[in-house]
């Protein structure tokens, strides 16, 4: 017997899709690219939308953190998965509600990811000293030593 959901979802319980259906994903961050993957997997056209020019969204971000580059490769990884699968991979491109519409697309999954808390109601937030730690690494702001 096992614990979890292994025997309806765990590896190879993946079915084919009754009806392929044409998809767009937007948002290229590991959301995106796990839901791209998993619907070809099930035999829909997929197409994935990214603003950026490159996949990764927020893994790009806490890469920057010292010795955890590494997490980068996941990015790799399922960037790779995507393109063995055919996915239709459309970098540098802003969606809007306009842009979604010309997709034609059957259905549409928004993975545009998370936004980091900010610390508002937090004494001295607002002081000209205090930054986040996300502005650090996208090196928009200088840190002190």
């Amino acid at each position: 017997m096992r614990p979890g959901r292994e025997a309806v979802y765990g590896t190879g319980t993946l079915k084919k899709a009754d009806k392929v259906k044409k998809v767009a994903v937007i948002g290229g961050g590991p959301a995106g690219l796990k839901a791209a993957e998993i619907l070809a997997r099930r035999g829909h056209r997929v197409s994935i939308y990214e603003e950026k020019e490159g996949f990764g969204g927020q893994v790009n971000i806490a890469a920057r953190i010292p010795n955890r580059e590494e997490i980068k490769e996941i990015v790799r990884y399922m960037r790779i998965q995507v393109e063995n699968l055919g996915v239709d991979i459309h970098l540098g491109e802003k969606m809007n509600v306009e842009s979604v519409k010309g997709l034609e697309a059957e259905v549409i999954i928004v993975a545009t990811g998370s936004r980091p808390a900010e610390a508002e109601g937090i004494e001295g937030y607002e002081q000209d000293n205090v930054v986040n730690v996300r502005d650090v690494l996208l090196e928009k702001v200088e840190a002190g030593e």
